[in-house]
């Protein structure tokens, strides 16, 4: 029950964020660094004497801006971007 009587002229607009999946403490990339060819997904890493190889790695959560890494790299990567 309502204590005010419905009014369908009176309207609030606003911005919402919906978070639908949400994962914590997870290691996470730029989605132009994850790269997908044939139903795998890698990305270009930068070794020890500074040539370019490719990493498969397992993805988790996808969001606009940025992909889950689930495996496949750790912190101390480094992880070319484009």
């Amino acid at each position: 029950h309502l204590d005010e009587e419905y009014d369908p002229y009176n309207i609030a607009t606003g911005k919402i964020n919906l978070y639908i999946n949400q994962a914590a403490d997870v290691l996470c990339l730029d989605k132009y660094a994850v790269h997908e060819a044939g139903g795998r997904h890698y990305v270009y890493l930068l070794n020890d004497q500074g040539i370019r190889v490719m990493q498969y790695v397992e993805v988790g959560i996808k969001g606009e801006k940025i992909v889950e890494i689930k495996d496949g790299l750790s912190l101390t990567d480094k992880v070319i971007l484009e």
